[in-house]
This record gives structure tokens, C-alpha cells and sequence, in this order.
């Protein structure tokens, strides 16, 4: 049997074979150590040096560290680097700043 590591690797492998345009991963390291998560990060990477967009759903330092940009989800509200977004019910949403 194989661990949820060895299918989270494998299944991030197969996805990424195809060159897709777009990769949404979504807690990609989760089960991984440190030298697995390595691997998983080169891959993510190498899809976006060759032109996908990664979009990745993390709590991961490392991995947010990482990233050429981020957007924080925090309490209803959307961090971006230049802006920050209120989400309310019912609201389309507010914009303070940019």
C-alpha cells in the first residue's frame, strides 16, 4: 500500500506531464516531508517557468514564501499586494485602498 504522500507526489506528476496552462493545487505539500515537498515545489515551479499559471490553496510558510505573488483569505476579507477587499453578505464587496 502506499502512503498519501506517495499518491499526493504521484497524482501532482501526472497532472503536471501534460504541460497544462493552468494547475490548481490545492494544499500540495500537506502530507509530505521536507525532502518530498521539495520535489512537489520543483514541479510546481517548472509548470510555471514553462507558462502555467500555478494557483496553489496552502497554509504552508515555505510555500507561500515562495510564491511570485499571493492573496490572503482572512475573515471575509481578500488581501491582494496593492489592496484589500471586505467580502459582506450581500455585498458585491468594498474596496479600501488602490
Amino acid at each position: 500500500e502506499v502512503s498519501v504522500g506517495e499518491r499526493q507526489r504521484t497524482m501532482a506528476a501526472r497532472a503536471l506531464a501534460d504541460r497544462p496552462r493552468l494547475v490548481l493545487a490545492d494544499e500540495p505539500v500537506a502530507h509530505q516531508d521536507e525532502r518530498h515537498a521539495g520535489v512537489v515545489l520543483d514541479l510546481l515551479a517548472e509548470a510555471a517557468a514553462q507558462g502555467a499559471a500555478v494557483v496553489v490553496a496552502t497554509r504552508d510558510p515555505h510555500l507561500v514564501t515562495a510564491a511570485d505573488r499571493t492573496v490572503a483569505l482572512a475573515d471575509r476579507t481578500v488581501a491582494l499586494a496593492d489592496r484589500t477587499v471586505a467580502l459582506a453578505d450581500g455585498d458585491e464587496g468594498r474596496t479600501s485602498g488602490g
